[in-house]
This record gives structure tokens, sequence and C-alpha cells, in this order.
């Protein structure tokens, strides 16, 4: 829900008319069908792609890989049922109730907070500074503030706020993507996928390419790869708040060992 809420956000404040809207958290992918001619369509899909992986990294989801078409405009008669907008109903009211909550007792989320009920589960997530130490009072409160509403299952996480601060220095450009793209995009790095994560401090980069390890040329690639990412960050237009920002980079062969270590 929280997902779809991040892009239903940047589609209304934009104001696309979407005519459909699928989404595969688990193979990282969207696609979304706009309404419009042939020409408005092929004229918007890039910047509503970067628009929308750029509130997604915002938000902590990541990137997802996005594909915008032209769609036909269907009349649907599948409605959601007075229990389905009941729980949608109820799940809002308690959002607010949370969110008065935490403004009321100064906790500072560090992520949007996420409250689902349905006939599944009824589900919380609050994200805060590792700083704080009222995490079992909060919690407490919480079992009183939800208690008209069924049992809970709470997902409360403590988070470096300097590692989100980093996430949020990089998100900011879109730089995790810019530089993704291009070591993608340039066929002689034999790159084979990417990985990174914000959380724990520093930021943690993968790489793996399509050699061996023990391969000759494999640490001279690793070398040039190393290279070409420094040369970015300290380079690029856009990660002039990033330059200063600790990384580490790990490279792997295809033998998924390691080879710039």
């Amino acid at each position: 829900m929280a997902l779809y809420d991040v892009i239903g956000d940047v589609i209304n404040e934009n104001k696309y008319d979407v005519n459909r809207l699928d989404v595969s958290v688990r193979d990282r992918e969207i696609q979304i069908e706009l309404l419009g001619s042939k020409e408005e369509v092929k004229s918007v899909k890039d910047k509503l792609i970067q628009k929308i992986n750029r509130e997604l990294v915002a938000q902590n989801f990541g990137r997802y890989d996005i594909e915008v078409k032209r769609g036909e405009l269907r009349h649907s008669t599948v409605q959601p049922t007075p229990e389905e907008n009941e729980y949608i109903r109820k799940s809002m009211e308690l959002e607010g109730k949370v969110l008065d909550l935490l403004e009321k007792d100064n906790y500072q989320p560090a992520f949007p907070i996420e409250v689902r009920i349905n006939s599944m589960e009824n589900f919380m997530y609050i994200a805060l500074p590792n700083t704080e130490k009222r995490v079992q009072e909060l919690k407490e409160k919480l079992k009183v503030l939800t208690k008209e509403y069924g049992e809970f299952k709470y997902r409360i996480t403590s988070i470096d706020m300097a590692a989100r601060e980093q996430e949020l220095r990089w998100g900011k450009h879109e730089i995790i993507s810019i530089l993704f793209g291009g070591l993608m995009e340039n066929k002689a790095f034999k790159v084979t996928g990417l990985s990174y994560s914000f959380h724990p401090l520093p930021l943690q980069i993968k790489v793996n390419i399509s050699l061996k390890s023990t391969e000759p040329e494999a640490k001279q690639l690793a070398e040039e790869i190393e290279n070409e990412i420094t040369e970015f960050i300290q380079t690029h237009e856009k990660t002039t708040e990033v330059r200063n920002d600790p990384y580490e980079l790990t490279i792997y062969g295809k033998d998924k060992k390691i080879i710039n270590k």
C-alpha cells in the first residue's frame, strides 16, 4: 500500500491520466498504461519514469524497472466491496491517529509510516532514529491506540540517521541510478549485476562481472570499474554534495568470489 501511495502521489501531482497500474514487488517491476495519443505518451513517459524512481529512491523503496505504454480506455465493472472500502477507511483513519501521536510526543520517523488493515493482517511499520530511547513506551501507547481495530503486528525499527541522511543526499539527484546506468551501458565492463545498500553506514556498492575471479583480466577490469566509479563521484555535476561521503565497493566474479580486495 505504501508503494502504491508513492506512485499515486507522483501521478496525481503531475496530473497523468493513468488507465492501469501494475506493480510486482518481487520482480521490482512497474507497468503503467497512460491515456492519450501516441505522441503524448511518448513525450511524457521518460519524465514519468524518472519522477517515480526519484521518489521511490527518496522513500527507501529503491529503483524499479518501469514500463510506460499507451493504453485504451476500458470500462470496468469491478468495484471495491463494502468490506474492502471499510478496510481502506480504517487504515487511513488509524494512520492519522498514529501520526498525531508521534507528533504530540515528539517522535521523528525516519521514513513514512505504514498502517495496513485488511482481511489478511493488521500491520504497522515505524522507523525511528537509533538515538530514540522510548521505543517500548511507544509500543505500549500503540497497543492502546489500536485496541479498537483488533490485534496488530508491529515492526518498529531503529535507523542510523547518518546513513539515512547519506541516502537522501544520493537519492536527491538519483546518483545511484545514473551510476548504475553508466556501468551497465558500457559493455567493456562486463557487468552482470549491481546492488547497493545505505544501511548500515557506509554505502555498500556491489558489482558482479561475467569473468571468474581467477581470470587474468579480471583484476584489471575491477580496477577500471573502481576508477570509473571514483571519477564519476568526483567529477559529475550532480555529485557535488556526496563527494566526501564514505562508501565501500565490492566487485565479484561470476564464481561469486571477491576480486578487488
